[in-house]
């Protein structure tokens, strides 16, 4: 939670997918299926749903910006795992198509998201110099660009309609609904419900009627852009959506 925005950024966005793509490419498509493996996959599932859980209710417990992010990260990334069994388990070839689609979109539209909300809380501490959660009042009227930037973000975690987040869930709900992994699809819905219990102070203080003075201070125009392409970019994927798997179809 020490580390710079930007840095943070790329940590949250990118570093941490990597093993869990391994482990659905490979794990599950190169080695034999075996009793051994379907176990592994359930235990995987069920440190997915236990990350979801757990890393939502940390994220809504924290008072600072970066380490609610921080245990937000953690919870999106057991959307990841919890779908290891799904696939694993999957006897329908469109059902592992739609299992890989949501993989995709919500790797995708995470990363951006999360990068967006690190550099603006980047931003944010680059004017209070603080990065507690009350500094933020009335940050929305002195720097739109930043508040949008959360806002689209945001959007895209909790999953709202339009955004790369709710294509993601979408799909990985309707998957678990197909293949009768009814508690999988309970937790991805459960999991809407916490992120938006934890991006919504966010959007709350920002939106205050009390913006605090120390606000005047401006923010260099390149720091809000980038936040701000991030997060629209992040929320457009699910405008876009359908060009994009049909990408990922044609490679599969």
């Amino acid at each position: 939670s020490s580390t710079v925005a930007p840095a943070s950024a790329l940590l949250s966005g990118l570093v941490v997918k990597p093993p869990a793509y391994l482990i659905l490419r490979l794990w599950l498509e190169v080695f034999p299926k075996n009793m051994s493996l379907e176990y592994l996959s359930w235990v995987l599932g069920t440190l997915g749903a236990l990350a979801v859980v757990f890393g939502s209710y940390y994220a809504i417990r924290q008072k600072t910006i970066k380490m609610l992010l921080a245990y937000s990260t953690v919870a999106q990334m057991g959307y990841l795992f919890l779908m290891v069994p799904i696939y694993y388990q999957a006897q329908v070839l469109h059902v592992k198509t739609m299992v890989l689609e949501g993989f995709a979109l919500q790797a995708l539209s995470h990363a951006l998201a999360k990068a967006s909300m690190f550099l603006s809380s980047g931003n944010a501490m680059y004017v209070a110099r603080r990065d507690e959660l009350s500094y933020m009042p009335g940050f929305a009227h002195s720097h739109p660009f930043t508040f949008f930037a959360l806002f689209f973000s945001g959007a895209t975690l909790i999953g709202l309609p339009l955004s790369g987040g709710f294509v993601a869930k979408f799909l990985l709900l309707k998957a678990s609904i197909q293949t009768g992994f009814v508690f999988q699809g309970v937790i991805f819905l459960i999991g809407s419900l916490l992120a938006a219990m934890y991006v919504y102070p966010i959007w709350k203080e920002s939106f205050s009627s009390h913006p605090k003075k120390l606000y005047d201070q401006p923010i260099p125009r390149l720091m809000e852009l980038s936040a701000f392409i991030l997060g629209f970019v992040a929320f457009s994927i699910g405008l876009v959506s359908g060009f994009l798997l049909q990408g990922i179809a044609g490679k599969d």
